[in-house]
């Protein structure tokens, strides 16, 4: 039985990396459309194959990157409420809300109650 989760690990990996490297494109350029629909699609079969939230809160990143906003925002939504005390699922909430917001405060509450030396990422990366 390990040996079938360690599969479903290594499988969930290898779709999540090979989709990390259509969202660094995305942050640096447009890519084309079809492009990241398959790197969505990777997300979601890697977190079908992993408990861990990471490839939702990836695909929340590569949907926010590729200007998908309300989705980018489900996402996150979704990832803060399936794991409340991670910060990263806080983080992609914090990013995707629009500024001056509840939900923009709450992420940000949110992100301090989980680790106060958060603080200067947030200050670092854009201003509240």
């Amino acid at each position: 039985m390990a040996g079938v989760w360690l599969a479903f690990g290594i499988r969930s990996v290898r779709l999540t990396d090979d989709a990390d490297n259509v969202l660094a494109q995305v942050q640096r350029h447009p890519v084309a459309p079809e492009v990241v629909d398959s790197a969505l699609s990777e997300y979601v079969k890697a977190e079908r194959l992993s408990p861990d939230q990471t490839p939702l809160i990836k695909q929340g990143q590569l949907l926010w990157a590729d200007g998908r906003k309300a989705q980018a925002r489900a996402a996150a939504r979704k990832a803060t409420d399936a794991e409340p005390e991670n910060l990263q699922a806080w983080e992609l909430s914090y990013l995707v809300a629009d500024k001056k917001t509840p939900q923009r405060r709450h992420g940000r509450a949110e992100l301090l109650k989980l680790n106060p030396w958060f603080l200067y990422v947030l200050t670092r990366r854009s201003p509240t």
